[in-house]
């Protein structure tokens, strides 16, 4: 059986506490400068003063900042449970210009009151220019992962430096917090260093003895090309403990083959949890990466990290009705739940609207026209943009005449590209329906 998702009461307390030893954790390190002032204030008065503390406390924000950023790339299921993993993604982002925006005043506020005259350079000022050095690492690590694709960079060269980059920019971030300043030598500021290098250790460890010896525990049984793009691979449990997932949610696949190499990548599950130990991902060609899916034969073991993911209908118990909508290779997670749903009898009316370029791309259609067979009150309705029959773009009108007889509290998942989910969110709320019971995925983490 997949395991359960946390109640509404649990992930609120959770929430409060996350948030609570959040403000704590920042209070604490806004009142380092006030209360273990260095021997550099004991010189600064007035304005000076108080620049050169706004920068303190500017550069202390941004390293705690910067181990956040850790917690949100960890993968620990115990989070991903409150927080989908997602939307961690997504503040992963926004976190690391955060990060270089704090770290611009940091440098801007601690060098007008020293003046340019007076720029620590030489071998006793280490780990002044230790911080110089990364304020340059990280925009530049910034602005590569903001423009990556303009730059022609591949997703999978791009991530593999991102990490390392990450990983050696909090080591060197640790180094120049800790000596930069008598603040972090003595009393609670010294132990928080410590206990979050501790931290950052455990999790570095953690994910580099997974890198190198990852647990081969599923085997490729098949691979088989449902069209020109896309491929329905089928894995079977080979060691280890059950793997169990509710149905929608995704995982990170690795493959022990030479042609997809080290990185692991997140797609959905495209079966239902039962019992038999075999899982599948149906995949389209996108990239380096996924373009070599074909190639992968029987017999190739896999390492599946998850299962990831809030975005399933298990959740939604009091919806009058479940309404699924996709894009292209965003049936994925639908298949999954749709497939319970006929396992287990939803009596519910579910309705399914697929949005496909053209007949070939509906490669699923036998499948799910017999499982929406099987659901009492279930319904498929299949939306060409192109072709000879194509309509355009799933738009407002063709919704509304697909969507006019359900009730405005319907469980509504949303899985496609993002200029489609941002559109048809738009749609929907403006339509009425209740924006809390909208759930959707990104495409990409």
């Amino acid at each position: 059986m997949p395991s359960r998702l946390s109640p509404m009461r649990r992930r609120r307390v959770f929430i409060m506490c996350f948030v609570l030893s959040s403000l704590v954790l920042l209070g604490g390190g806004i009142a380092i400068p006030y209360v273990y002032e260095s021997q550099t204030m004991f010189y600064k008065f007035g304005v000076e003063r108080a620049m050169l503390r706004a920068g303190k406390i500017c550069g202390i924000l941004a390293a705690l900042l910067l181990l956040l950023q850790l917690l949100l790339t960890s993968r620990l299921k115990i989070i991903n449970r409150f927080f989908a993993l997602d939307s961690m993604a997504i503040q992963h982002k926004y976190n690391g210009m955060a990060v270089v925006g704090l770290l611009t005043a940091h440098a801007f506020l601690i060098l007008v009151p020293e003046g340019l005259d007076n720029l620590p350079i030489g071998s006793e000022f280490w780990p002044e220019m230790v911080g110089a050095a990364l304020y340059f690492f990280m925009l530049g690590l910034t602005l590569v992962s903001l423009f990556r694709d303009r730059m022609g960079m591949p997703h999978h060269i791009w991530l593999y430096l991102h990490k390392i980059g990450g990983f050696i920019t909090v080591i060197f971030v640790i180094a120049h917090v800790r000596f930069v300043s008598e603040s972090f030598e003595t009393g609670p500021p010294e132990f928080a260093i410590y206990g979050l290098s501790a931290l950052f250790l455990m999790f570095g460890v953690r994910r580099l003895v997974l890198f190198l010896f990852p647990p081969w525990h599923f085997e490729v049984i098949s691979n088989e090309a449902l069209n020109p793009t896309i491929q329905h691979m089928t894995l079977a449990k080979a060691t280890g403990r059950p793997f169990d997932f509710l149905p929608g949610q995704f995982a990170f696949l690795r493959l022990a083959h030479p042609q997809t190499g080290v990185q692991a990548h997140p797609f959905s599950l495209s079966s239902s949890p039962d019992s038999s130990g075999k899982i599948t991902f149906s995949i389209r060609s996108s990239g380096d990466w996924t373009g070599k899916i074909g190639r992968i034969p029987a017999g190739t073991k896999a390492y599946v990290d998850g299962p990831y993911g809030q975005f399933t209908h298990v959740h939604a118990h009091t919806a009058p009705a479940i309404i699924l909508i996709a894009g292209g290779i965003g049936i994925t997670p639908m298949l999954s739940m749709l497939q319970y749903m006929a396992q287990n009898n939803e009596q519910r009316p579910v309705h399914l609207i697929w949005s496909c370029r053209n007949l070939q791309d509906v490669v699923f259609q036998e499948a799910l026209d017999k499982t929406a067979r099987k659901l009492p009150r279930g319904k498929i309705s299949y939306h060409l943009t192109g072709g000879p029959n194509g309509k355009g773009h799933l738009a407002g009108t063709h919704l509304d005449a697909l969507l006019g007889e359900y009730p405005r509290n319907s469980a509504i998942f949303l899985c496609g590209p993002p200029f489609m989910t941002s559109a048809i969110r738009g749609h929907l709320t403006a339509v009425g329906f209740f924006k809390r019971n909208i759930h959707y995925e990104f495409f990409t983490l």
